[in-house]
């Protein structure tokens, strides 16, 4: 529903196993988001980085849940 323009002002490299994959985690750092939601594999490697909360969907929904109840 809502959308918002992020500069990258972050840099980040080998993170993740595909490069391609830095600018993402690059991109959420710059937004100063608490989780990135993700159900890409390689992104299950790193639970954790820079204070951002990596989870698949599911994770995310069940956090979700847990905090409304």
């Amino acid at each position: 529903r809502n959308a918002e323009m992020t500069a990258i002002t972050a840099h980040v490299e080998h993170v993740v196993r595909h490069p391609e994959d830095d600018l993402v985690i690059a991109t959420a750092i710059s937004g100063n988001v608490d989780y990135l939601v993700t159900s890409d594999l390689p992104f299950r490697s790193v639970e954790r980085y820079r204070g951002i909360t990596i989870l698949i969907p599911r994770e995310f929904l069940d956090l979700l849940d847990k905090e409304h109840s």
